[in-house]
């Protein structure tokens, strides 16, 4: 925590943001509180606020040290020997109230109490490297994601193939039945008998058995040299395999190599790759270069095993085709996805949720238990200590001793649908959507003030309504203000000026003797009302007991003569 109180045993109290701390007088000397259940004790209030430490005085007068101040001359009153820049805030009255905003190394005293407390400040530690850890990480876990999908697309018999253009409406090609149709129909030129050649001079003439033995069985296949030109085409060469007719490729055997001669003279021999059929003469070679490129532009494809249908072209890196564009971007948005949830901007501003549940839906040891730890909260089991939200179910409100106790310390109180919101938003959601109508007047403000000076006179009868549950009330009466509780038998001296008789509604026997002495007697419903609207209305009709009448033993009806 940024601001802390520490005593002169070292001893620290946080001071979360937004939440109120006590300064108290115990045993020990002054000391801080987060929760006080006698209001006579607390000598004064610390809020941290945005803009810096409030302190606001309580039931005595404080002293405030600022920092760096040394001891010097009395004061001019006369009150004692103190530092010559202290402060004094004035005990808080009905009419007037004293604060004051408080700096690093401040000390707060008492005039009574013995001791100090001092505030401090730390500075929140910034983790330089958090982000870039984080960034690096998401960034391995999208490479190992990519790296998967691209096995998971490979050939399963390593073949390489051209990339399908988008604009290609054709089928895919079937095996055909027919083997002499694989020479006349691929786009290649027809292989053709070597003794097509004529020959050199200085070479001796092929016959049709050495021929046959020697020849040079050329694949249409695509070699690696012409998948780069394919890649490299213009548009105009994507227009011609437009206009072209689907070829059917059917699945060929291997096929055996043999050499042929080399011929020693200074022009090469074209290859039969170079020329159209029916046409044994040389080429030139600009004839030569305008067949090349339109051998290469042909979409002819070897036959290849295949992985299933669902599974994505695989890419080839060397100039990524309108196809590639289209399979990589649904990745690209899951990618965005995940990084727009990892970026997750919470609107909760508050401290680590502390939760405790009152009549609500939420399982404590459910799936919002674990959502609470992953945003380091937890749920409570009480309303005292460090909670500091409180859940109850949606609907007309149930004054349980947690929700009454939580009204009185000021702790928010909240419908369920704020951990069900925030589930599904996978963050933390503000608290000011989710305040239930009946509490609102009253969200989120300490009622420690609100039956000062009084005292709560509870009836045998109601105490023994509360059973176990009396100790409760107790300590709802201290949170609230009040200066003490009692319950006993109405008679005697020991009654206050200022005192709020409690009784059952009917059939309290302890009323009437109330009633004759003067006093006004209200129901249970009277203190649980006060606590939710914030007010105390003795004026009121709505709560007081009314005496009962006696019913009369007599019977009507005219007497008899003896």
């Amino acid at each position: 925590m940024p601001w802390t109180l520490s005593t002169e045993s070292q001893q620290s109290y946080p001071a979360p943001p937004g939440e109120a701390l006590y300064v108290v007088a115990g045993d020990a000397g002054l000391t801080a509180a987060r929760v006080a259940s006698n209001a006579s004790l607390i000598l004064g209030t610390l809020v941290v606020h945005s803009y810096g430490a409030k302190l606001e005085a309580g039931s005595e007068d404080l002293r405030v040290v600022p920092a760096g101040s040394t001891p010097a001359k009395l004061h001019p009153n006369g009150d004692g020997d103190g530092p010559s820049e202290e402060l004094v805030l004035r005990a808080k009255t009905d009419q007037r109230v004293e604060t004051m905003i408080l700096r690093d190394q401040d000390r707060i005293l008492s005039v009574n109490t013995p001791g100090s407390l001092t505030l401090i400040w730390t500075p929140p530690q910034v983790q330089v490297h958090s982000s870039e850890k984080k960034g690096q990480s998401e960034v391995a876990e999208l490479e190992a994601e990519t790296e998967e999908d691209e096995d998971d697309e490979e050939d399963l018999d390593n073949t390489i193939v051209r990339g399908v253009s988008k604009s290609q409406t054709r089928s895919t090609p079937h095996l055909s039945d027919a083997h002499s149709e694989v020479i006349q129909e691929t786009p290649t030129v027809n292989r053709i008998d070597a003794t097509a050649f004529p020959t050199r001079k200085g070479h001796p003439e092929l016959s049709k058995e050495t021929s046959t033995a020697t020849a040079v069985v050329y694949s249409t296949a695509p070699n690696q040299q012409s998948i780069v030109n394919d890649l490299s085409l213009s548009d105009g060469a994507s227009e011609a395999e437009k206009s072209e007719t689907p070829v059917t490729a059917p699945r060929r055997s291997r096929l055996t190599k043999v050499d042929i001669p080399k011929s020693n003279s200074a022009a090469k021999r074209p290859s039969p790759e170079m020329e159209t059929p029916n046409s044994p003469s040389p080429r030139t070679s600009k004839r030569r270069k305008v067949d090349n490129t339109e051998a290469d532009a042909t979409p002819a494809q070897p036959v290849r095993k295949t992985a299933p249908k669902n599974k994505k072209q695989p890419a080839i890196k060397a100039e990524p085709t309108p196809s590639r564009s289209q399979s990589s971007t649904p990745t690209s948005s899951a990618n965005s996805g995940k990084s727009a949830a990892a970026a997750v901007d919470s609107g909760y501003d508050g401290p680590k949720p502390r939760v405790a549940l009152s009549n609500s839906s939420i399982q404590p040891n459910g799936p919002f238990s674990k959502f609470l730890k992953k945003h380091g909260g937890s749920i409570v089991e009480a309303v005292e200590g460090d909670c500091n939200i409180l859940c109850v179910k949606d609907g007309p409100i149930l004054k349980t001793p947690k929700l009454l106790q939580a009204v009185a310390h000021g702790i928010p109180v909240v419908i369920d649908k704020w951990l069900l919101d925030s589930g599904k938003a996978t963050h933390l959601l503000p608290l000011d959507a989710y305040i239930p109508p009946d509490l609102a007047a009253v969200w989120k403000i300490p009622q420690d003030r609100l039956l000062k000076g009084y005292t709560i006179y509870f009836t045998p009868t109601l105490k023994a309504h509360y059973k176990s549950a009396f100790t409760d009330m107790e300590q709802l009466c201290k949170a609230v203000g009040a200066r003490r509780v009692v319950s006993k038998k109405p008679g005697g001296k020991d009654f206050d000026a200022k005192m709020i008789y409690l009784a059952e509604a009917k059939g309290d026997p302890d009323v009437p003797a109330l009633l004759e002495s003067g006093h006004t007697c209200y129901s249970k419903d009277f203190l649980t009302h006060s606590i939710i609207v914030g007010d105390v209305d003795l004026g009121s009709d709505e709560f007081k007991v009314q005496a009962e009448e006696e019913k009369s033993a007599k019977k009507k009806g005219r007497a008899r003569n003896g």
